[in-house]
């Protein structure tokens, strides 16, 4: 493992641990990293628990060190998916998960998911990760959330708005994906939207039945 991966590895320790620190400082919303312990993490894991219901299948996508995936594990699913864009913490992920059933843990840079079926998912699952996406990459992965979802399934993505700035840490989306982007590259509907604040936004989408 080279020092970079090492880094982000322990940095991801941290974040299992509870420990926040300083380490959630650049981006300026400490309380997106303790998500047990902040209005905004209440908010998401009430949208969890609402639409990932137990004995669903689930996809998330950019897990990192874990800390949302622990709650999804919680919730007794028949079979959870981890996709991220690099393995760096895929060994911390594995004391997060322990016994769950995981089917798959996958690293996909390019946003294709060819190990999942068409309409194999009950939901999708990502936050703090498309925030980061560059145009191409983020229709790569809401092409194929459309097509991996079952008519009806849901997906809660966290989404750059095209106000947040680069020096966020988000890549702005352009105005023309804010409305009927997702449905349209994605057969996914907007539902409505969690509040979470800005910056960015955090919205529940269901696949046309």
């Amino acid at each position: 493992m080279d020092s970079g991966a090492a880094q982000q590895v322990a940095m991801f320790e941290g974040w299992v641990r509870g420990e926040w620190g300083s380490q959630a400082e650049p981006y300026g919303v400490r309380e997106w990293f303790n998500p047990a312990g902040s209005a905004v993490g209440q908010e998401v894991l009430a949208a969890i628990e609402r639409h990932i219901q137990p004995g669903a299948a689930v996809l998330e996508i950019g897990p990192g060190g874990g800390r949302w995936t622990r709650f999804l594990v919680q919730r007794q699913l028949d079979s959870l998916y981890l996709i991220d864009g690099t393995d760096a913490g895929f060994g911390v992920l594995a004391q997060v998960i322990g016994r769950a059933p995981v089917c798959g843990m996958w690293v996909s840079p390019d946003g294709r998911i060819p190990w999942l079926q068409d309409e194999e998912l009950d939901a999708v699952f990502s936050f703090d990760t498309f925030v980061h996406f560059g145009a191409e990459l983020r229709q790569a992965y809401v092409a194929e959330i459309g097509r991996v979802l079952r008519p009806g399934g849901v997906a809660l993505l966290h989404w750059a708005r095209p106000t947040d700035t680069p020096g966020s840490g988000f890549v702005p989306v352009p105005i023309t994906e804010e409305v009927g982007y997702y449905e349209t590259v994605g057969a996914l509907v907007e539902v409505y939207d969690v509040p979470i604040g800005p910056p960015a936004r955090f919205a529940v989408l269901r696949k046309a039945d």
